[in-house]
């Protein structure tokens, strides 16, 4: 549901968003970096959660709050995925925000898009993979090639 609404929210908000909010992105993007540097994976999520809301914050209020209450529900597998991955979290996300943050600023909504369900789609997966090796994840394979084509 995440990959799926986050991405549709996000090509909604790119051609809405100000300049402000474009370096609001930076600025989350630096503090996710600083923390991700000391290794303390609660003190990162904070500018990581910021970051994901600034993406859909132009969409509007009432997918703000469906996001915000998935990314939420959400939070246990992400912690999850960077205590298995530290190396992934702290080099490998960075590379993923920066690239969600880029197309962006391009304002290029499709390619945000289809940036920011990879991102989250990536996360999915190695979660799933690691928790229930032999678990098929149909939806999100599904929801990853509705907002990225096949």
């Amino acid at each position: 549901m995440r990959i799926s609404l986050e991405s549709l929210a996000i090509g909604i908000a790119v051609p809405r968003m100000s300049e402000e909010h474009l370096q609001g992105l930076d600025r989350y993007l630096q503090e996710m970096d600083d923390t991700a540097s000391t290794g303390d994976v609660e003190q990162w999520e904070c500018p990581h959660e910021k970051f994901h809301r600034a993406l859909v914050h132009p969409s509007g209020p009432r997918l703000e709050r469906e996001l915000a209450l998935l990314s939420d529900h959400a939070t246990r597998y992400r912690m999850a995925f960077v205590s298995w991955n530290p190396l992934e979290w702290q080099a490998g996300t960075s590379e993923q925000h920066r690239t969600i943050a880029e197309a962006v600023k391009a304002r290029d909504a499709s390619a945000a898009a289809h940036a920011l369900a990879a991102h989250l789609g990536r996360t999915a997966l190695v979660v799933l993979s690691m928790a229930s090796p032999m678990y098929e994840p149909v939806r999100v394979r599904r929801a990853l090639a509705a907002a990225c084509g096949p």
